[in-house]
């Protein structure tokens, strides 16, 4: 009888211990999977930040529009194109929309603008001013307006809660029969928006000296991009956005390529 007990107890304490054996291994798993699970939500939070495409707001007149060109054609379309998945590029040109707020057509009245800033971009191409250096905006009281309207354009952008970098771009040349306006942005509107990148500290693209006076580049009217032309453009700001330097580009504190 005190063997079969003893026997007894045994068994039961046997059985006791394959049963806290047991607990402990499920425990274990269930931990396990708990910690999987939380990197896997960690993870899976994260991916929406990094996979965010960032905002191109191109800011203009007709140049950036598309004047006379198709849609797909333009400098926005064409740069979308090359730029890929990663970027949204939103199109805010307006046909003969003027910096100077005295203008014919001043593009902060125009409802691009407001569409600008509401987009909230993570990078801004301004391009503008071909405008203002022709009749009737090119009066004498242009070159005490022009450069103050600018720098309160491109610090409106600037300001943004987006934080975006702006690019500020000299007007592509006037050529052919444009010698008057051409002049005018010579000597008055392009040194006004080099003087405005300079004083806010904003990236310059010197985009006449990209495109030059080739008139391939150029529909008969001599103002207005080829689709030609537009791939040149669009070109040197993919050139500029994915190196931040390109031949024409200045970066500020920096001497302009040569």
């Amino acid at each position: 009888m005190g063997r079969s007990m003893l026997w007894r107890g045994g068994l039961l304490l046997l059985f006791l211990g394959l049963i806290c054996w047991l607990s402990v291994g499920v425990s274990d798993s269930t931990e396990s999977q708990a910690g999987d699970s939380t990197i896997a939500t960690s993870s899976a939070s994260s991916s929406p930040s990094a996979d965010r495409q960032k905002v191109i707001a191109c800011v203009g007149d007709s140049i950036t529009f598309g004047g006379d060109v198709a849609e797909t054609d333009s400098y926005p379309s064409q740069l979308q194109d090359k730029l890929g998945d990663a970027y949204t590029v939103l199109n805010f040109g307006h046909s003969g929309a003027t910096v100077n707020s005295h203008g014919d057509l001043p593009y902060i009245d125009q409802p691009e603008y407001t569409q600008a800033l509401a987009s909230q971009p993570d990078i801004v191409i301004l391009m503008m001013g071909t405008n203002d250096a022709r009749t009737p905006n090119d009066t004498p009281d242009l070159e005490s307006t022009f450069e103050s309207d600018y720098q309160s354009l491109a610090k409106s952008f600037a300001d943004l809660p987006s934080h975006p970098v702006v690019y500020l771009v000299t007007p592509i040349r006037a050529v052919l029969d444009n010698e008057a306006q051409e002049a005018l942005m010579e000597s008055l509107i392009r040194p006004a928006i080099r003087e405005v990148a300079s004083r806010l500290g904003l990236p310059l693209i010197e985009l006449e000296s990209i495109l030059g006076d080739n008139t391939d580049f150029y529909q008969p009217d001599g103002i207005h991009p080829t689709k030609a032309g537009y791939a040149v453009m669009s070109a040197a700001f993919v050139s500029a956005l994915t190196a931040g330097r390109q031949s024409g580009l200045v970066i500020p504190g920096q001497q302009s390529p040569g």
